[in-house]
């Protein structure tokens, strides 16, 4: 029997579900939700962020996690997608997180109660959204997994050791079941952890967080966030963010970007335009910070507006995913965007 013919008859012995016909990259991601940042989109290497798959943020407080999480929510809402923010820490800000440009009325917020309540709550959602509309895209964020106590804590006393491991135990279990089922889904879910430092460890990257083994592992991008400086030293109005792509099962890893996030507006994304356009050859860089785009010339910082006042937007929005689309495994590794 040759090999044509063997595989001819495996694909009709074997369970069709469980058939790879196609090994074209991201056979399985359904929709890309872009990020609303074009510099980060280009640093995933992919049109935005995978439905059906898990994304990961970690870092330290205080260095835009948050902030990175209500401009994914908000993109996701802008291509008619739904938002649905688990808030572990009740510190969620709705007037701020609609400067950032969240929709109010498209956004389901839930603070439960415990780790194992938000599984459930995500369970549920999931089934929900699968069996009534699977077309709609939609983003799951859990801001953040150190937040959320188990029931064991909940049942012990303070300081009782009986309760340690159960964060990682839950999760493992958790997530074996639940990246199962949105992986045929429009449905992208998301992380948000706290690093701390280990005091064991003498050389080497020290940053852990709880449940990192799990999350780590399911995860198909997962992003380490870190604060690199302040914007306005006498009187601050923002941060210097920088991300790192440390995993990434879709695209080459390892990219770096860096954001401004803004304290009031969050991440000053028209700045992200000129990084994007001038690294992906979209628009050429000319000297004193001006840009040459088509006809148009301008200073980097005022890309988005010239675009915009222009109607030039959306027509670059179309490129640039174009180019995403076109070389999603095409960018080397180590380069800043």
């Amino acid at each position: 029997m040759s090999r044509d013919d063997l595989i001819s008859k495996l694909t009709k012995t074997l369970d069709n579900s469980s058939l790879l016909s196609d090994p074209t990259l991201g056979l399985y991601v359904k929709q890309w939700i872009p990020t609303g940042v074009p510099s980060l989109d280009i640093a995933l290497g992919t049109p935005g962020i995978p439905c059906g798959r898990v994304t990961t943020i970690r870092g330290k407080p205080a260095t835009g996690k948050s902030t990175l999480v209500c401009q994914l929510l908000a993109s996701c809402q802008s291509v008619g997608g739904l938002s649905i923010l688990i808030d572990s820490e009740y510190a969620y800000d709705p007037q701020r997180s609609k400067e950032i440009g969240m929709n109010m009325d498209t956004t389901i917020v839930l603070q439960p109660n415990s780790l194992e309540d938000t599984f459930n709550q995500i369970d549920k959602s999931i089934d929900v959204i699968r069996n009534d509309d699977p077309s709609i895209p939609v983003v799951i964020a859990i801001d953040s997994v150190a937040g959320l106590p188990t029931e064991a804590e909940t049942a012990t006393k303070f300081g009782d050791g009986q309760s340690w491991g159960s964060h990682a135990k839950i999760l493992s279990l958790a997530m074996r079941r639940i990246v199962h089922k949105i992986a045929d889904q429009r449905i992208a879910l998301i992380f948000v952890n706290q690093t701390k430092e280990r005091t064991d460890i003498a050389w080497g990257d020290s940053d852990t967080m709880i449940g990192d083994n799990p999350i780590m592992f399911h995860s198909s991008i997962v992003l380490k966030v870190s604060r690199v400086g302040t914007i306005g030293d006498k009187d601050p109005r923002g941060i210097t963010s920088e991300i790192k792509v440390v995993k990434n099962k879709l695209a080459p890893p390892l990219k770096v970007v860096r954001l401004d996030v803004l304290f009031k507006t969050g991440i000053d994304i028209g700045k992200t335009y000129a990084q994007a356009a001038l690294s992906l050859g979209l628009a050429t860089k000319k000297g004193g910070g001006w840009v040459d785009y088509d006809d148009l010339t301008f200073k980097e910082s005022e890309m988005l507006a010239k675009l915009r006042d222009a109607g030039k937007l959306e027509e670059f929005n179309t490129r640039l995913r174009a180019k995403l689309e076109e070389a999603i495994i095409g960018y080397s590794g180590g380069e800043d965007v």
